[in-house]
């Protein structure tokens, strides 16, 4: 909890054993524009509130750690992280580019509100984006180049489930046709109804795959 802002050094998140960190019901944790957060083996429970409050020219990076351990010239860091949100959950992210990580899911929502803007979700071996209800606005951000290892269990890109309703307005959604098996960009299932307006699919082999009774509106109003 609290406030992480421009130190001007990473901060550096890692499991400990014993526990990962976590962001409690009732409390919240805002990261301002800038900062450097580098994560290795963490799966980042969020329960409360997070902010990310990066801005245009001074974004936030969250990826995987760098550091050298054994000083061999490479990174240690293990990039299975991931963040979990709860149905209690909060979760504003602005100008936050997330990208590199190898879990099944970089930002999982389960339940909870979502609320994302100009932000870039790119470069995970799973998907970028899951959804398993609740709602908010994704507007302005670049989800591309996910699910890069065809061993893992994503179903697509971002992946809309439960009773889901978000809304994505301006949004890049694509370049899921480069790493096999060309998994499809967005996937809604069960009773999902997103809407989507004035977005961008490009690039894809299947930009929008329907399951179940999801009923995914793409019209203009």
């Amino acid at each position: 909890r609290g406030t992480w802002g421009d130190v001007g050094l990473p901060y550096y998140v890692i499991t400990d054993y014993y526990a990962s960190p976590s962001v409690a019901a009732g409390e919240a944790l805002s990261i301002g524009a800038g900062v450097q957060l580098y994560l290795s083996a963490v799966s980042w429970s969020i329960d409360g509130t997070l902010q990310c409050q990066g801005i245009d020219g001074n974004p936030i990076e969250v990826t995987t750690s760098d550091v050298d351990v054994d000083g061999d010239g490479d990174s240690d860091g293990d990039p299975n992280w991931s963040f979990a949100a709860t149905a209690s959950s909060d979760v504003d992210l602005e100008y936050t580019n997330i990208y590199g990580s190898s879990a099944n899911s970089m930002l999982e929502i389960v339940g909870g509100t979502v609320n994302l803007a100009d932000c870039e979700f790119t470069n995970a071996d799973g998907s970028a984006i899951v959804m398993d209800g609740g709602s908010g606005t994704i507007d302005g951000c670049m989800i591309a180049y996910n699910n890069l290892n065809s061993n893992l269990p994503a179903e697509g890109g971002v992946v809309l489930a439960g009773d889901c309703r978000p809304i994505f307005s301006g949004c890049f959604i694509g370049l899921q046709s480069i790493p096999l098996p060309n998994r499809p960009a967005v996937v809604c299932k069960n009773t999902a109804k997103p809407k989507f307006r004035t977005c961008q699919f490009v690039g894809n082999n299947r930009s929008l795959v329907i399951q179940g009774l999801s009923e995914p509106d793409l019209g203009t109003a």
